[in-house]
C-alpha cells in the first residue's frame, strides 16, 4: 500500500535535493575554471544552498524513513478531515483531523488549495508521535 504522507515527504525531499545538486555541480565546475575572483561568492552560495536546500532535504528524508518504519507496525483508522491551515512556506498547507477531542495535523506538505478541498473527506490515517499520517483518501 502506498502511503500518501510518505509519498509527500519523499517528493519534498527530492524537491529540495535537486536544486542543491545543481548548484553544487555548477560551483564545482566554476572551481575548476578561472573563477578565482568569484571564490568568495561561490563559498557564500554553497553555504546558503547547504542551509536552504540540503537541510530541508535531509529533514524530509529523515521524516520519510522514520515514519516508513513506524507505519508498518500500526493499523490505520478511518477519520474525517475537520479543518486545514496555512503552512509556514507560501502555498503550503496541512490538514487537521479530530480524534477523541484531540486535533492532529499533518506536516505542511499539501498545496493549500488541495488542503482546503480535502476538508470533509474521509481518510485512512494513523497518529504516530503526535503527527498525523494519512494512508489514503477514501472519498
Amino acid at each position: 500500500m502506498k502511503i500518501l504522507s510518505l509519498k509527500k515527504y519523499l517528493i519534498y525531499a527530492f524537491f529540495y535535493l535537486t536544486p542543491f545538486i545543481f548548484i553544487m555541480g555548477i560551483s564545482i565546475l566554476l572551481h575548476f575554471t578561472d573563477a578565482e575572483k568569484y571564490s568568495i561568492t561561490i563559498a557564500v552560495v554553497r553555504l546558503f544552498s547547504i542551509l536552504g536546500l540540503l537541510m530541508p532535504a535531509l529533514y524530509y528524508f529523515y521524516m520519510y524513513f522514520k515514519f516508513k518504519i513506524k507505519c508498518k507496525k500500526i493499523s490505520p483508522i478511518t477519520g474525517v478531515i475537520a479543518n486545514w491551515q496555512h503552512g509556514f512556506v507560501r502555498y503550503t498547507g496541512s490538514v487537521i483531523i479530530k480524534i477523541n477531542d484531540t486535533e492532529y495535523s499533518t506536516s505542511a506538505y499539501f498545496n493549500y488549495d488541495d488542503a482546503k478541498d480535502l476538508v470533509g473527506k474521509s481518510v485512512k490515517c494513523a497518529v504516530i508521535d503526535e503527527t498525523l499520517i494519512i494512508y489514503e483518501i477514501l472519498d
